[in-house]
């Protein structure tokens, strides 16, 4: 069995490289060291301007288990701010799968927009 990415798959792994390597950077880092809040709204807004928030939603985006797999690592093997992502991607998830309308509209919209952030 060969577990070689294919060139689709590395094109996007690269494109998601140099995506957070433009937001990943000291400063970035001081941010979020004085503020204590592990989140780049910056990043999660590119992210989710090309459509990889929806993608990372189980039914929701047409992104394949590797793809998204890929995201998360380089964001995570760069340094980036991963958590707040992880909690709004499984909180999305979960309204995708369950939630009424009016919180698909109200709470998961803008999660995947990349503009909300869940506390938990």
């Amino acid at each position: 069995m060969d577990f070689s990415l294919t060139p689709e798959q590395r094109q996007f792994r690269d494109e998601v490289r140099a995506v957070v390597a433009r937001h990943v950077t000291p400063g970035m880092h001081q941010r979020i060291h004085e503020t204590g809040t592990y989140v780049d709204p910056a990043l999660y807004r590119e992210i989710a301007d090309r459509g990889w928030l929806a993608g990372a939603v189980p039914g929701l985006g047409e992104r394949d288990p590797v793809e998204l797999y890929l995201l998360f690592h380089e964001i995570e093997t760069q340094g980036g701010p991963i958590d707040g992502l992880v909690f709004n991607m499984m909180i999305a998830g979960v309204i995708n799968h369950l939630g009424s309308d009016y919180l698909k509209e109200t709470v998961m919209k803008p999660l995947i927009a990349g503009d909300a952030q869940i506390c938990m």
